[in-house]
């Protein structure tokens, strides 16, 4: 998150608990706030992120994954916005980052 300078206070007790809305700010700023150029290129290719509320960006960034990076995340939108799976949301979620960053770097 640092590598992205997130410009709030990341909940790392939510996060480690699996907490979603510990997460959800720090996948939204990576795909969105992190890069205009990332978030123009997702735009693009037909993927609105924007104005949505919390299952329609999760649903809508999982696509964005699959079709824009060809990245397959381990968890279903469904239990990304539950409770549990803290480690595999942090790695989907370091993955996500690592993925906008390449391509704000294109």
């Amino acid at each position: 998150l640092r590598r992205i300078r997130f410009p709030v206070a990341f909940d790392e007790d939510g996060a480690r608990e699996g907490s979603p809305m510990a997460l959800l700010p720090a996948l939204h700023y990576a795909m969105l706030g992190f890069s205009r150029h990332v978030t123009r290129s997702l735009s693009d290719e037909g993927h609105d992120l924007q104005a949505k509320s919390d299952s329609r960006f999760v649903e809508n960034a999982w696509k964005a994954l699959r079709e824009s990076f060809h990245y397959n995340p381990t968890l279903t939108p469904t239990q990304f916005l539950s409770p549990g799976f803290a480690e595999r949301k942090l790695l989907l979620l370091a993955d996500a980052i690592e993925l906008c960053k390449r391509r704000h770097n294109e």
